[in-house]
């Protein structure tokens, strides 16, 4: 799959790369999984091209000086994943392939941000992260997917892709073996 295969699906204000986490580490976080600011918590109900965003991820960058100490992170979706997420979004109450579908129409802002790797998320629970929090021990991805980087990420689209392949096809009977690739943007 091309990179061009991925919809910028919106900004999230994020709490700093935990470098403390237990299960990584020596390695900074930067995952779709890290806390966001409490007051961003929430749907945001905007509608590009008449599509109702029933995310928490911001269309545009934010003021960032109004959250001191916080993060801008950017994230995209496989293009063919939109159809495939069937997750419970934030207020409980939307559930269905349709949460990403306003990313199709969105264009991303010019905000200085770089590609950090990419994450592989579970496609049935909101934000919940496969490769870092499902239980997968970092040499079991290496054998999996590939070497992650320093932000807990995979640096190669291939690898993620692998991982997923994999965590598909493993016989260990796990619930999160249905993944969808998210890019990730930040400023390290």
């Amino acid at each position: 799959m091309p990179e061009t295969d991925f919809v910028f699906v919106g900004y999230l204000v994020q709490e700093p790369y935990p470098t403390n986490w237990w299960k990584r580490p020596r390695r900074k976080l930067a995952s779709l999984e890290n806390d966001v600011h409490p007051s961003l918590e929430q749907p945001q109900w905007e509608t590009v091209k008449g599509v109702r965003n029933q995310t928490s991820f911001l269309l545009r960058p934010p003021d960032m000086a109004k959250y001191p100490g916080w993060l801008l992170c950017a994230y995209a979706i496989e293009r063919d994943a939109i159809a495939q997420i069937r997750v419970q979004m934030v207020d409980r109450s939307i559930v269905g392939p349709f949460a990403y579908e306003y990313a199709r129409h969105l264009k991303r802002s010019d905000d200085g941000l770089r590609r950090m790797g990419y994450e592989v998320m579970d496609a049935r629970i909101d934000r919940l992260s496969i490769l870092n929090n499902c239980g997968y021990e970092l040499e079991e991805i290496e054998i999996f997917g590939g070497p992650l980087n320093e932000y807990c990420l995979f640096d190669r689209l291939e690898d993620a892709q692998r991982f997923r392949e994999n965590i598909r096809t493993q016989t260990r009977n796990d619930s999160h073996s249905d993944g969808v690739i998210f890019e990730v943007w930040g400023s390290p």
